[in-house]
C-alpha cells in the first residue's frame, strides 16, 4: 500500500481484514514506512529513467464496497455525519 491514504491506521487495518494473511484472499500487504514517500519516488523515477514502467497491465485488482444501505449504516452506529 502507497500513498496518502495507506498512512491511515484505520485504512490499513481495513484492508489486512479484508485481503490479509487470514482472508480468503490470503495475501501478505506490504506497507512501506514511508507510503508517501514511495509514490514521489516512483514519480521521480518515472521523469529521469527512459522506459521506467515495463507493463502496466494488473493480473487482478482488488476492492471493497464501502456504500451501506441506509439502515445498516445506522444500525453500525456510524455517525450521523457519516451517513448525509
Amino acid at each position: 500500500l502507497v500513498g496518502g491514504l495507506s498512512c491511515s491506521p484505520y485504512f490499513q487495518h481495513q484492508m489486512k481484514e479484508e485481503f490479509g494473511v487470514g482472508s480468503d484472499y490470503g495475501l501478505k500487504l506490504v506497507i512501506p514506512r514511508r507510503p508517501i514517500l514511495s509514490v514521489v519516488e516512483g514519480a521521480a523515477y518515472f521523469g529521469l529513467i527512459k522506459n521506467y514502467i515495463k507493463a502496466r497491465i494488473l493480473r487482478y485488482t482488488y476492492g471493497k464496497t464501502i456504500i451501506w444501505p441506509l439502515q445498516t449504516a445506522i444500525d453500525k452506529g456510524e455517525p450521523q455525519a457519516h451517513i448525509d
